[in-house]
């Protein structure tokens, strides 16, 4: 998280389209692992109706910080 925080902020300074790329590759492999984690591992252990709404969250944060990158 620190990486990537002073990444965009390097990125803020100045465009560099190679640190762009791979930020943006960076954050959409993550929302894809936790979509995949979710599937996986987190939906098969729900207890209560309220794990899926966190769930849902999960997933639906870090897919739209890689839209907005």
């Amino acid at each position: 998280m620190v990486i990537l925080a002073a990444s965009l902020i390097v990125l803020s300074y100045r465009w560099q389209a190679v640190l762009a790329d791979v930020i943006a590759t960076a954050v959409t492999a993550d929302a894809a692992l936790t979509l995949v984690q979710a599937i996986v591992y987190d939906l098969p252990r729900r207890h209560w109706p309220l794990d899926l709404i966190v769930i849902a969250i999960a997933i639906s944060v870090p897919t739209i910080a890689a839209i907005l990158l």
